[in-house]
């Protein structure tokens, strides 16, 4: 088992939700991306209104690095298959 600060290895998330440009720091459309994380997240996530079924985002950058974040968003399945701070 990787320890929990150690990233995948490049390449090895192949299959993501191609998120990824726009964790990595890519420009884009705020509009668009609270359109895609409303469609995508919010049945688990919040951003500062408590508990749900999955962590609130609130201050998320501050709790993880960007790497962690970025691999989060390519590919959540293959990140909790050996992160246990992933789920």
């Amino acid at each position: 088992m990787f320890a929990a600060s150690t990233p995948p290895t490049p390449g090895a998330i192949s299959h993501g939700a191609g998120f990824g440009d726009c964790a990595a720091g890519a420009t884009g459309d705020p509009a668009a991306g609270e359109s895609i994380f409303r469609r995508n997240c919010t049945r688990c996530h919040t951003i500062g209104s408590g508990d749900h079924r999955a962590p609130d985002l609130l201050g998320i950058g501050s709790r993880r690095p960007r790497m962690w974040l970025t691999h989060w968003l390519e590919d959540s399945e293959y990140m909790a298959t050996w992160n246990p701070y992933a789920m």
